[in-house]
């Protein structure tokens, strides 16, 4: 015992209490939880001398009791339905090309029902391929797409030459047309069945209307009878929930330090 003064009289406080070997600290209670003797500074099971004070009360907790196996299973579950939920949120502008197939999106702008794509081919000079995904409601031309496109990069120059407004040039990022090559503009609705059939515009891109899954398709160049060169589409899988879900498991897992 270590003596305390506390006035003129001295009061034996016992030390903390460490259980020896094989002793029992933390033993079940009849409610489900249990009882955590120690840091109590008397001994397991019984009443101090001095009086019980608040930090000498035992710990007592009402968690429910998670088997291992249990635990892995509900975050399996959740990162499953986190999975799907993911996927669903973008299913809106996915656009089928072919069995798991799907366009490639780089970028997505506006809100509405209904989703139209701009398809960017900067392969004349040198660069690659790159599709937007352009969501609205009320009627809505190609220019109105191209110029939305704005608010994420695309840069867009036109003229109006009284007659309709025709594309100048295009660039994204660090990739530029040239515009003395001109723009030739394709259209294509793809059924998803693999077979994407382009036709050419013929007309401005003010006077082209929008229609739901319509791919408005841009390559800066002409065939040599001046027909439109249609671009080539940026494709990639269709991801599975599976295969989200595992990826996600992965992610979430902490890297053991040495």
């Amino acid at each position: 015992m270590v003596p305390a003064e506390s006035g003129n009289e001295s009061t034996a406080v016992p030390p903390p209490y460490d259980p020896p070997p094989g002793s029992v600290a933390i033993r079940e209670h009849p409610s489900g939880g249990t009882l955590d003797y120690r840091h109590c500074p008397t001994r397991a099971g019984r009443r101090s001398s001095h009086g019980s004070q608040p930090e000498d009360l035992p710990r007592f907790s009402t968690i429910a009791r998670v088997t291992r196996a249990e635990s892995a299973s509900m975050r399996t579950s959740l990162i499953a339905a986190a999975a799907t939920t993911a996927i669903a949120a973008t299913a809106s502008a996915d656009l089928l090309i072919d069995e798991g197939v799907i366009l490639d999106i780089t970028a997505t702008i506006g809100t509405g029902q209904f989703t139209s794509y701009a398809v960017i081919d900067f392969a004349a000079t040198g660069g690659t391929s790159h599709a937007f995904a352009y969501q609205w409601n009320d009627e809505t031309t190609t220019h109105d797409m191209l110029l939305a496109l704005s608010d994420v990069g695309l840069i867009y120059d036109w003229t109006d030459w009284g007659s309709g407004i025709f594309a100048d040039n295009f660039t994204w990022n660090d990739q530029s047309g040239d515009p003395s090559y001109f723009w030739a503009h394709s259209l294509a609705t793809p059924a998803g069945d693999g077979i994407v059939d382009w036709s050419d515009a013929w007309s401005a891109a003010d006077a082209t209307a929008l229609s739901d899954g319509l791919i408005s398709g841009w390559y800066n160049g002409f065939n040599d009878d001046y027909s439109a060169i249609p671009p080539t589409l940026p494709l990639t899988a269709i991801p599975n929930p599976a295969t989200v879900a595992v990826f996600m498991l992965l992610g979430g897992r902490r890297r053991r330090v040495a």
